[in-house]
């Protein structure tokens, strides 16, 4: 299945509306690299879109830009971030990060971690997501 197909059919939303590529290619500029395909893609169908209680699960195209110039930015966060983009947040406080040299692994990062403490969340962008939406889920049934 495709990755935003399944994504639409898993999650609400809202979902912003889709990125022409003169948006994509300024991002780039703005970053100073290319975004990894996987953004592409999604990005092709939606700017962002909420997880549950609203949190942002994927940044809009504006956000992800400015939150990983403002990352990259503080002198004294782990030297991975200067090669990560900030894809999301899980709405307590952790980053989703996808490292340009991994893009298919997701950083789920806090300011607050020592270091260069993080946990690679295995799999794909939309497998994050959906790991992401379960423990939002399973809190709201217990």
């Amino acid at each position: 299945m495709e990755e935003p197909t399944k994504i639409r059919e898993h999650f609400e939303g809202p979902f912003g509306p889709p990125v022409a590529l003169p948006q994509i290619a300024e991002a780039e500029r703005r970053l100073g690299h290319e975004l990894p395909d996987i953004l592409k893609i999604h990005y092709a169908q939606y700017d962002g879109f909420k997880g549950p209680t609203n949190a942002p699960f994927f940044h809009s195209l504006r956000e992800l830009v400015e939150t990983t110039l403002w990352l990259r930015g503080e002198g004294y966060f782990p030297e991975f971030i200067q090669r990560s983009v900030a894809v999301g947040e899980d709405g307590v406080g952790a980053y989703w990060l996808i490292h340009l040299d991994r893009p298919d692994a997701i950083i789920d990062w806090d300011a607050e971690m020592e270091g260069e403490e993080r946990i690679i969340l295995d799999g794909n962008l939309t497998e994050a997501w959906l790991a992401g939406k379960r423990k939002y889920d399973e809190a709201q049934d217990s």
